[in-house]
């Protein structure tokens, strides 16, 4: 039994040195005789360039102290030579410096320093990550209507292949730092360094505050916060904003719908026309109305009772830049002016053709294409841009 417990006790004790070594592996190594004694203290406000480090000086060595300050590495235990070195004036007593151009999401070492004749010293190794801050971009959405907006963003310092971002999206709210648990949000592709999605179930004439968002290794960063305003509110020639693209491209950057679908003759039905023509050329995208009626009226379709030729002489409060929608453009007007509660009818035409025969329509109620044969009726709300 006594050959066991003598076996065993020095077994033991190898395992105690080596934990005491390893629990220890970043304390201040003990100063030579003669050189300063110094300590790291902490690392506090650390950025995305930067952080804030202080030290004390422990034992002056007689006031022997010709140059203390940090050295910083990204590998363990930095030293003098083969660091980053952030010198200060003090000699004795505390210490403290703001290190910077230091590298965003980047882990780091940090050891105090002071020096004499007789050599150097250091305080134990502090290991800190800086802010990955810039890992992403809020953009300016666009679509803008009264119930929902496309949003986009950029990752940065990202290589899709890494897999390094967890998760990405963006978060909104009515009021100013919307945050991620707290706030309305919507993930994005995390595989692409692109951000976009649309956020939905917005209300109509309202301002909100938006930012992207990435979860990653280093914790949480968010964009620039951007307000928008969705549409639902009066336009400038006294009709209902129903769409805000987000740019001005093209000259343009709002659609302003008039306040009431057009009556004539008595009647606020309307065809398309030209039934078994093709006008060729128009197009469903969003800025392609003022086009697509311009060529619907050179075709002479429908004449003084089709869609295009009366919102083409439409007037309103002097103005008279009215033209038919096109179906996307068509699709938002008819999205804000239902969220605001205007008095709608079932079914709306486009200035988008789908064939010979039929042109596109669309309705408050039901979203995606939907075409309608070109002799039938349907009512018309003529809009501008400005």
């Amino acid at each position: 039994m006594m050959k066991i417990r003598l076996t065993v006790l020095p077994f033991i004790a190898v395992l105690l040195l080596f934990a005491c070594s390893k629990s220890n592996k970043n304390a201040a190594p003990a100063p030579a005789t003669g050189v300063p004694e110094v300590a790291t203290d902490t690392v506090i406000t650390v950025t995305m360039r930067t952080a804030d480090i202080s030290g004390t000086i422990l034992n002056t060595a007689n006031g022997s102290v010709t140059e203390c300050g940090f050295v910083v590495s990204e590998s363990a235990n930095p030293a003098l030579g083969s660091a980053m070195v952030y010198p200060v004036g003090t000699k004795s007593g505390s210490f403290s410096r703001t290190v910077d151009q230091l590298a965003a999401g980047t882990s780091y070492h940090v050891r105090a320093y002071a020096k004499n004749d007789n050599g150097v010293s250091y305080g134990r190794d502090i290991h800190f990550v800086t802010s990955f801050g810039d890992a992403v971009v809020t953009k300016m959405p666009a679509e803008i209507n009264g119930i929902s907006a496309k949003l986009y963003g950029q990752t940065k310092g990202y290589d899709p292949a890494l897999g390094f971002i967890m998760e990405k999206g963006f978060v909104w709210s009515t009021a100013p730092g919307p945050l991620l648990g707290s706030s309305e949000s919507v993930a994005s592709d995390v595989s692409s360094a692109t951000l976009n999605a649309y956020a939905s179930g917005l209300e109509p004439a309202t301002t909100y505050y938006m930012r992207a968002y990435a979860k990653h290794y280093f914790g949480m960063s968010y964009g620039e916060e951007i307000s928008f305003k969705t549409a639902g509110y009066t336009g400038p020639s006294g009709g209902i904003v129903v769409l805000d693209k987000g740019n001005n491209t093209g000259g343009w950057r709002y659609l302003e719908a008039a306040p009431e679908d057009i009556t004539y003759g008595g009647t606020n039905l309307f065809i398309w026309g030209c039934a078994g023509s093709t006008v060729g050329g128009t197009s469903y995208d969003l800025g392609a109305g003022p086009d697509n009626t311009a060529r619907i009226l050179l075709s002479g379709c429908g004449g003084t009772s089709g869609a295009a030729k009366r919102c083409d002489t439409y007037v309103f409060n002097g103005k008279s830049d009215w033209f038919l929608p096109a179906a996307a453009e068509c699709s938002s007007m008819l999205a804000t002016l239902n969220a605001i509660g205007e008095p709608l009818g079932t079914i709306y035409w486009s200035s988008s053709e789908s064939d010979a025969y039929r042109a596109a329509v669309r309705t408050p109620i039901l979203s995606g294409l939907v075409s309608m044969m070109k002799g039938e009726l349907a009512r018309v709300r003529a809009v501008r841009r400005y």
